[in-house]
């Protein structure tokens, strides 16, 4: 019932379900970038069954990063790509929830909706994006995660019948449409380097020569004071390091909840060197 005494509205579609797993996922996503997880203690259970499992895939997740060192562009999309999995497999146990890659096809049936079964779903679903996204945490990380759920991560059934399959089938639909998102994730895009995951394939150059930071400031480098000029500096083992463009590619991603990399930009451009 609302403050007047009527009853309230049930949601007509499964975007506030979707919303309310969202924000669920982000507030322990958020909390964990604040706090951060050490590896010997991201196992322990946490309090409020109903987000622990999403907590404990992002802690694993969040580990992945770590170790990862990617850029911020790539781990925005690999956080993006593991929760959309977790999603799209707890749809099919959710009335109204839509999966982003197949829609309703994966719904079980109302006496299957249970917790068991949407944490399995779960699990297995983010155990395969976090396996694909950071392959190099498999046997420290994740597969000890999977385990310490009494799951077993070997399990690669799609029997869309039960909670395993139906993670392992919604995980894979996700995966196999990110592979070709124009990240280059495998480093297979053709001008990238190849087998170097992520690697620009546009032909991106600097419109600017470097400005190493160690001498007086060169005006002559900056040919487009409007564009960006990489660094030149000594980082901390004492190599020279030219800064990289990190994410050159990204405008060619598919976003995830947008329509277009620039929906948000302005009209007008961005301010142009010296105007008002």
């Amino acid at each position: 019932m609302d403050a007047g005494g009527r009853p309230k509205r049930p949601p007509a579609t499964g975007e506030l379900s979707r919303r309310q797993f969202l924000v669920r996922a982000g507030i322990g996503t958020a909390t964990l970038l604040i706090q951060p997880v050490s590896l010997s203690g991201f196992f322990r259970k946490v309090t409020h069954s109903a987000d622990s499992i999403v907590v404990r895939w992002n802690q694993a997740a969040l580990q992945g990063v770590r170790d990862s060192k990617l850029g911020p562009p790539m781990v925005a999309r690999a956080l993006a790509i593991i929760h959309t999995c977790a999603y799209d497999a707890w749809a099919a146990y959710d009335h109204h929830a839509i999966g982003t890659r197949l829609g309703g096809t994966l719904r079980r049936p109302p006496r299957e909706r249970t917790l068991a079964s949407k944490n399995i779903a779960i699990s297995y679903a983010a155990y395969r994006a976090a396996v694909d996204i950071f392959p190099a945490d498999k046997v420290a990380v994740f597969d000890p995660l999977m385990r310490d759920l009494g799951l077993d991560p070997n399990d690669t059934t799609t029997n869309p019948t039960t909670p395993i399959g139906v993670g392992n089938v919604a995980a894979n639909a996700v995966l196999q449409y990110r592979h070709r998102d124009g990240a280059n994730q495998l480093g297979d895009e053709p001008g990238g380097v190849p087998g170097v995951p992520y690697s620009d394939y546009t032909g991106y150059r600097s419109a600017n020569a470097p400005m190493d930071i160690r001498a007086a400031f060169d005006r002559a480098a900056v040919h487009d004071p409007n564009l960006w000029q990489p660094l030149r500096y000594v980082d901390g083992t004492g190599a020279v390091v030219t800064q990289p463009f990190v994410g050159a590619q990204w405008q060619h991603v598919a976003p995830f909840a947008l329509t277009s990399s620039a929906q948000l930009r302005s009209s007008t451009g961005l301010a142009r060197f010296g105007s008002s």
